[in-house]
Formats: C-alpha cells, structure tokens, sequence
C-alpha cells in the first residue's frame, strides 16, 4: 500500500502549501514524492516567524534536488515558483539573495 503522505498518485497537482517555515524531513519527502508535470507553486508558509529556525545544510541541499528534479520534469512553457512566507510576506531570503545561498542548483535553473 503507498504511503499517504505522498503526491505520487496527484498527476495533476499545480500547487503546494506546506505549512511549514522551513523544510524539516516531512516536507522534503513530500517534495521528494511529487510526481506532476504541471507543479507551478510551492510555498511554505506560517503564520509568524521562528526566533532562530535550526535547518540543517542537508536539508537545503535535498530540497535544491528535489526541485531541480521538478523542474527538469516539467512540462514545455512552465516555471517552478518556490515562495517562503511568514505573516503573509516573504521573508527577506526568498528572493535572489537568498535563492542563491540556499538553493543554488535551483536558482540556476529558474532564474
């Protein structure tokens, strides 16, 4: 029997909202699952900001590939977006600064 917390069986999915403000292993086997040509979004998103969210450098590097694999497998035309939000913003690393440090591989792809 497949895991339920998997995408794999949602060929159609375009968009994700993980509740989450930064990827922990949960989130990362959620990404890791998905299996859509027509993902477009993904955010992370919480209602306020952690003091000092503790992320450990592997898990960036396993969310950069696992995105990096997304978007090679996406359909002609589209383009991955991959948002951080807390209290309705975007934090201040989401964009290219911040891109580039933490998703390098992914920001080479998409930007």
């Amino acid at each position: 029997m497949e895991n339920p917390l998997t995408l794999s069986s949602c060929q159609e999915l375009r968009e994700l909202e993980i509740n989450a403000f930064c990827p922990g292993t949960a989130e990362l086997d959620l990404i890791s699952s998905i299996t859509s040509m027509n993902i477009q979004r993904i955010a992370f998103t919480m209602p306020c900001i952690p003091s000092r969210p503790v992320v450990s450098p592997s898990n960036w590097i396993q969310l950069d590939d696992s995105l990096c694999q997304l978007v090679d497998r996406l359909k002609s035309g589209l383009r991955l977006e991959v948002e951080f939000e807390a209290l309705g913003k975007q934090v201040w690393w989401s964009g290219e600064r911040g891109f580039k440090k933490f998703l390098p591989r992914f920001y080479e792809k998409s930007y």
